[in-house]
């Protein structure tokens, strides 16, 4: 009975230990599976498959089609929900986008085609993509995709084509999107055919294509932010249109080199409500920030927030409202410009604002070594208060005198003379706070949208006295049912 007993405990702690060892393995093939795929099997021998689609039709919801090093020819439909289409090796953090380029190791897992994207939480991460007419397309019948540590070069319209219904966030991020420039319109990053809601486009570079970056055209775009993106050697940097409660941060845009002429840095077309446009760096563009109409149709923007951007040695002027058009209203009101730096635009003013513009506050900026400081053609009720303009060749002008407020500004030579520039000129460094304001402007509140179609936007006013606060407008939103009336 003793060797018995020995015997069944024996057995038991052999039982325990096949359950130790076998239950993570359980674990990590349960409940999601991958699907491994390689052309010739010679990255991974054991591959179920040597071509992605047919691994991707097999896959169930959640699975990852993992792809080896190879090159796979033909279009690809993702149209499952959270399906993973991921290579073994990411290839775009394994390059540097601005100098090198194809042939790529045997490692890099390469589609000659075009990736079309129409399942919510789907993910493509770590391809090259190419000899498409757009790369890769996500579509507005679904959100929540994954747009991931790709190259996308070679394509002969777009790169990546945009679109989300925003129920789940879209994330495009550390790609690599390049050389998609053989026919028009030539973007790397483009949505201008489907709305597209609630997503973030941060850290990629885009290099070689005409234009950087593309949010536009008549479709609804809300809650976007374009953050931290590297843009160069593009004919144009970053445009964006018909946006609400959307942000474009800590972007680096130097269009110097571009093949095909330089055009604007970062051009903000109509119909913008609430758009924050902060910590952007602008270099060799023409203009370097451009507020303007892209077609007579446009609104007005209404409420940016231009804070912290650097706009130095572009063409022209440095930031720019283009004046208003025949009986169109202003394309800038109700917006405010704090702490920009403006620096050698030397063939146009550090600021402009142009005629037909009204309602904005200029606070605290630093305009250098341009042909104008801040100049005013003919825009009306505008504050103007403690800036520096110091070394340009007229540091202000103001063409509608008495239409709009100069206080506390650090300057020189004004336009009319001796009416701007009230406030002594430090010979060096920054200037400092300015007495007659608050030493800072409060955090944004964001767009409230809860009362939809009727969005409360945040603005900042400015009283005589120089005391500031932010206050709210109310707005139509631009998807709001027809006849929707949201009061005076």
């Amino acid at each position: 009975m003793h060797t018995n007993r020995t015997a069944a405990a024996g057995t038991a702690l052999l039982l325990v230990c096949a359950m130790a060892l076998v239950t993570p393995q359980f674990a990590s093939a349960s409940p999601r599976g991958v699907l491994v795929v390689d052309d010739d099997r010679s990255q991974c021998p054991a591959a179920a498959y040597s071509a992605i689609q047919p691994a991707i039709d097999a896959a169930r919801a959640g699975d990852t089609v993992r792809v080896c090093g190879g090159t796979y020819s033909g279009d690809l439909t993702i149209d499952k929900e959270n399906v993973s289409l991921a290579a073994g090796l990411p290839a775009a953090t394994n390059v540097d986008c601005l100098a090198s380029s194809a042939p790529y190791p045997a490692t890099f897992a390469t589609v000659q085609g075009h990736v079309w994207v129409t399942a919510s939480g789907a993910k493509v991460d770590g391809l090259v993509i190419t000899g498409a007419n757009t790369g890769l397309t996500t579509t507005d019948v679904a959100s929540g995709y994954r747009i991931t540590r790709n190259i996308i070069e070679g394509n002969t319209a777009l790169g990546i084509q945009l679109a989300s219904k925003g129920d789940r966030q879209t994330v495009v991020e550390k790609n690599c999107v390049r050389r998609n420039n053989t026919e028009s319109p030539r973007v790397g990053i483009n949505s201008e055919n489907g709305d597209l809601r609630n997503a973030v486009i941060r850290d990629n570079t885009t290099a070689d294509n005409f234009e950087g970056i593309s949010i536009a055209g008549p479709d609804i775009h809300s809650n976007v932010s374009i953050i931290g993106n590297t843009i160069m050697r593009e004919s144009a940097g970053v445009a964006v249109s018909n946006t609400v409660g959307s942000d474009i941060i800590g972007n680096d845009v130097d269009l110097t080199g571009a093949r095909d002429g330089v055009f604007t840095g970062i051009t903000i077309g109509g119909g913008n409500i609430g758009l924050t446009l902060a910590s952007n760096t602008v270099t060799g563009a023409f203009p370097g920030i451009l507020f303007g109409r892209f077609d007579e149709n446009s609104n007005s923007n209404i409420a940016a927030f231009i804070t912290g951007n650097t706009v130095r040695d572009n063409v022209g002027t440095g930031i720019t409202a283009a004046p208003a058009q025949g009986e169109l209203p202003g394309i800038l009101v109700n917006s405010l410009f704090l702490r920009n730096v403006t620096t050698g635009n030397t063939a146009g003013s550090g600021i402009s604002v142009g005629a037909g513009n009204s309602g904005n506050v200029l606070i605290a900026n630093r305009s250098t070594n341009n042909l104008r400081g801040i100049s005013l053609n003919g825009a009306i009720g505008t504050m103007v208060a403690g800036n520096l303009m110091r070394d340009n060749v007229l540091d202000a002008r103001d063409l509608a005198p008495g239409q709009n407020t100069w206080i506390g500004n650090r300057c020189l030579t004004d336009e009319p003379a001796g009416t701007l520039c009230t406030a002594p000129v430090p010979t060096a460094g920054l200037a400092p706070p300015a007495p007659i304001l608050t030493s800072s402007v409060p955090v944004r509140p964001k767009v409230d949208g809860s009362r939809w179609p009727c969005l409360k936007v945040p603005y900042f006013e400015i009283d005589p006295d120089g005391t500031g606060a932010w206050s709210w407008l109310t707005v139509l939103a631009p998807d709001a049912p027809p006849g929707t009336y949201c009061g005076a």
